[in-house]
């Protein structure tokens, strides 16, 4: 998995450790032609879309493409793999871009098509897996109570005096006053407390002042 950060994403970033304490463990229902236990991709994608939906969390696939390689010696056999571009997305507006790699066979009885569905369900749910750490557990484990067991932590408080510190600090070094009012914009969304967002305002007044005591006269704003 790989990221592709923005600015301070103090409150997707809250939303996210929220989204993982949440979650309950996925039991290894299936069985493979080869004897082993797996979670399938489709219960460990509806586990992590409630623990995301819950904290205001949305999982975005935006792109995906396919390389394939060289044929496998068999001559029937190929392996590609499956480059998939996702968007984590927050209520407030912010987002955090990813991405994955996961390969897709090609054999007798899977032609491409089938190999590259398969391969995108296949991303889909494990990359879920290692973004809200969800864990897997035996047919049969009482995945209801796990409240009470070591896999469960209660989400954290909401830190709402950090929140308004990374707003702050990029009201600071707001460049105009178009900044300023956006960061406004996604302070009001994250409802802060009253004494917290007055403060806000505050320094973003604080800081048009500063802009407007930097421009030469006769400047328009």
């Amino acid at each position: 998995m790989t990221t592709t950060t923005n600015p301070p994403l103090a409150l997707l970033s809250t939303a996210l450790v929220a989204a993982q304490s949440s979650c309950a463990a996925v039991e290894k229902g299936n069985k493979s032609g080869q004897g082993y236990k797996y979670a399938s991709a489709e219960n460990m994608i509806s586990e992590a879309r409630v623990a995301l939906n819950s904290s205001g969390l949305a999982l975005l696939r935006v792109a995906s493409h396919v390389t394939w390689n060289d044929t496998l010696p068999d001559g029937k056999t190929r392996i590609g793999s499956v480059f998939c571009d996702y968007l984590l997305v927050h209520t407030s507006g912010e987002s955090l871009a990813l991405s994955s790699e996961t390969p897709a066979i090609v054999q007798a009885g899977r032609p491409d098509d089938k190999a590259v569905a398969t391969a995108l369900t296949y991303s889909l749910g494990y990359f879920l897996r290692d973004l809200l750490l969800l864990p897997r557990v035996e047919e049969g484990t009482d995945v209801d109570q796990r409240h009470g067991d070591q896999h469960y932590a209660p989400p954290p408080p909401v830190d709402y005096n950090a929140i308004a510190a990374a707003f702050a600090s990029r009201i600071v070094g707001a460049e105009s006053d178009a900044e300023i009012k956006a960061v406004g914009k996604e302070a009001a969304a994250a409802k802060l407390p009253p004494a917290l967002f007055t403060s806000l305002k505050a320094a973003a007044d604080a800081r048009r002042a500063s802009l407007a005591s930097k421009r030469e006269p006769g400047e328009e704003g």
